[in-house]
């Protein structure tokens, strides 16, 4: 049988490999390794043809690894051939060219690789020699979860609509405390709301200030702020902790045309996850961060959307960016550099993007677009994951995804849908709920719940049943 997962290593670092290969096994993943080479088998020719059977190339990052040029050799096949390259951070080094911008997982200190590569490669966990299963928690893998039996299996999940919060107009953002315990809701009336998401009744009186609609609210990730940004042209702070510094319903900054005839409406907003910094785009194609402290822009800068800035979503990690604009690109940033990269989506679409969401562990970038679909791009590899995911009728409003990796999707039809990213299958749609185009969702942080914001002037707070 074809080995699945290809070894990429450096003789120096054999022993470790050796460590690995038996690693895998354990957990039935059939990896191949130069070792398994038959006696007198033409080398680079079985090489070329075990990297092109695989399904992924595991390569150990060492620096004699990352000056070898037989990795080297190894590693431009499997780009050439468009396979997954998964990076093993053994030793600090700096990485070939072939993996810039490819996130790694670290196995520094002789690790072996956790749960998440090894249900991502097909494999059963292993027990380690501590009887835990899976390995260091140190290991990161940026790459697709394996969904949870519940929604991975062949039941379906069908969103059931809960409670409705009514509204003075439509609702075009809603977002959930980190603690799960607030709903924020923002509408076209200019009020901001806070709803606890239990009961569905107000948990606060309504923020004022807001002379528009409020387009965008995010929470810090410590809960003790929650910024908002609409048709105004400004960004408020709402202080949900007397102790954070921030005088309550601060505004911290007004957008306004070059030359001066009036602001510039907020479309679109994203904590760092550090909580350090709020990215905010605009209306003409601007994209800036800045700090909720002090309320000044810091470096750097995005230049390149040429019209208003719809959604945006930071990398887990905080080092990417991703934007889509009504200029039909959709763009992957450097947050570091506020250069363009070259990873998986960035570049221009036949459609407008309206909505842009990376999952949990940065693996993928979705995507959904006014022609109805939803695109899933592996950030690894660059390449898109599945055929594009077909069920909405008009265009897809709104992507997020759960803690667990589930996907769901919000449209111009008015329905929220389920996907399992993994396989690209839908998993169920809302019955009924909605009367009108959907323009925002939002998880709460244990997955169990979706808000939903809609044209019909309401939140809707989804739960899920499986289904046969």
């Amino acid at each position: 049988m074809e080995a699945s997962v290809f070894l990429s290593y450096a003789r120096a670092d054999r022993p470790y490999v050796e460590k690995l290969a038996g690693h895998l096994r354990s957990a039935s993943i059939d990896a191949w390794w130069d070792l398994a080479l038959p006696g007198g088998a033409a080398w680079a020719e079985e090489i070329e043809r075990r990297i092109g059977a695989c399904d992924v190339v595991l390569v150990v990052l060492t620096p004699a690894s990352a000056s070898s040029k037989w990795v080297r050799r190894e590693l431009h096949y499997a780009a050439d051939q468009r396979k997954r390259i998964i990076p093993l951070l053994l030793a600090d080094c700096t990485a070939p060219l072939v993996l810039a911008g490819v996130h790694h997982v670290d196995v520094r200190g002789g690790l072996l690789p956790g749960v998440s590569l090894l249900s991502q490669l097909g494999g059963a966990a292993p027990v380690s020699d501590a009887g835990q299963p899976g390995g260091s928690r140190r290991n990161v893998v940026f790459s697709a979860r394996r969904i949870p039996e519940r929604t991975a299996s062949a039941a379906a999940v069908t969103p059931v609509a809960g409670t409705s919060l009514a509204h003075g107009g439509p609702v075009r953002a809603v977002a959930f405390s980190p603690d799960g315990r607030l709903l924020a809701t923002g509408c076209a009336d200019g009020l901001v709301r806070l709803w606890d998401p239990a009961t569905g009744r107000p948990a606060h009186p309504p923020r004022t200030g807001h002379t528009g609609t409020v387009r965008a609210a995010v929470f810090s990730p410590d809960g003790t702020l929650l910024a908002t940004g609409g048709d105004d042209g400004t960004v408020r702070t709402w202080n949900l902790n007397r102790d954070s510094g921030v005088r309550d319903g601060a505004r911290h900054r007004v957008a306004r045309r070059t030359d001066g005839s009036g602001v510039v409406a907020i479309w679109s907003m994203a904590f760092s996850p550090d909580g350090s910094r709020i990215a905010v785009g605009d209306g003409r194609g601007g994209v800036t961060l800045w700090r909720p402290s002090t309320g000044t822009d810091v470096p750097p800068s995005f230049s390149g959307h040429r019209s208003l800035v719809l959604s945006m979503a930071f990398g887990p990690d905080g080092s990417l960016l991703a934007t889509t604009s009504g200029d039909r690109t959709v763009r992957v940033w450097n947050v570091l550099t506020g250069e363009e990269t070259s990873g998986a989506a960035s570049g221009g679409r036949s459609s407008t993007t309206w909505s842009v969401a990376f999952s949990p562990d940065g693996s993928i970038l979705a995507a959904g677009s006014n022609d109805g679909t939803v695109r899933l791009w592996d950030q690894t590899t660059g390449l898109e994951r599945h055929r594009p995911l077909i069920g909405h009728r008009g265009a897809v409003n709104a992507v997020g995804f759960g803690p667990d990796g589930l996907l769901a999707t919000g449209g111009w039809d008015g329905s929220l849908r389920l996907w399992d990213p993994v396989t690209g299958r839908s998993l169920g749609d809302s019955p009924a709920g909605h009367t009108g185009p959907i323009h925002c969702l939002a998880f709460s942080p244990d997955g169990a719940r979706v808000a939903t914001g809609g044209d019909d002037q309401t939140a809707r707070i989804w739960t899920f049943t499986a289904g046969a």
